[in-house]
């Protein structure tokens, strides 16, 4: 998964699990790093993907909130996450196989020997 796509789902994913996060506190989650997230983070409420939405418990705070948009684009988002795990999960399978077949060859011929 390209960078992009990968700040774009750990956004999403973070406004999904932080709904009581004031929204000018969300830069706290993302410390480190919060200037590129801040301008992936616009793109994605330019593309209507978040919305600012008034805070239930705390009166005159905003938090972010995923659109239906949102929400779908976080699924499109995980499911290539998982398609790629899956390859890769594939791909350490055979070459675990590939090494037991190479040291149960390398055994038999230490035996012959």
């Amino acid at each position: 998964m390209e960078k992009s796509k990968k700040m774009e789902l750990e956004i999403l994913v973070a406004i999904r699990n932080n709904p009581k996060t004031p929204a000018d506190e969300f830069y706290i989650i993302f410390e480190g790093c919060w200037p590129q997230y801040r301008a992936v983070l616009s793109d994605l409420y330019n593309k209507g993907l978040l919305i600012i939405s008034p805070h239930e418990m705390i009166p005159g705070l905003n938090r972010l909130e995923l659109t239906v948009t949102g929400k779908r684009r976080e699924t499109e988002l995980l499911l290539e996450r998982a398609e790629g795990l899956s390859r890769i999960l594939i791909i350490l399978k055979k070459t675990k196989k590939l090494r037991t077949a190479i040291q149960k060859t390398a055994s038999l011929k230490l035996m012959q020997a």
